[in-house]
């Protein structure tokens, strides 16, 4: 018998999940970014990390991304200021359960 703990540990590592079906979270993130934000292109996810404990129970999405801005830099720096505002990750944790509502609830997020 092969242990592959080691293996599966490295593709931990370079982003390769156990839970493949959290990647799926990924485009309504974007897509409520996009609204909320009022922005004409959807934001670009540059990297994305799925976490989870030893255990596998607690699984967690971590997202960076890219944003296109055209137009004067005061429109960039005011999104830049509603990114960072309390009430943006509230906007994206309802829409993110309205578009996934039979998967996730408002306690996942």
């Amino acid at each position: 018998a092969r242990d592959y703990r080691q293996v599966l540990a490295k593709l931990q590592d370079l982003g390769c999940p156990r839970c493949p079906s959290m990647r799926s979270v990924v485009s309504p993130v974007l897509a409520a970014m996009q609204t909320e934000l009022g922005l004409e292109r959807p934001p670009k996810a540059t990297v994305v990390k799925l976490l989870c404990d030893d255990a596998g129970a607690d699984h967690r999405l971590s997202l960076r991304y890219a944003l296109e801005v055209f137009g004067p830099v005061g429109q960039a720096t005011d999104i830049v200021s509603r990114i960072c505002a309390p009430d943006m990750e509230r906007f994206i944790a309802r829409d993110l359960s309205a578009a996934m509502a039979d998967r996730l609830s408002v306690a996942h997020l």
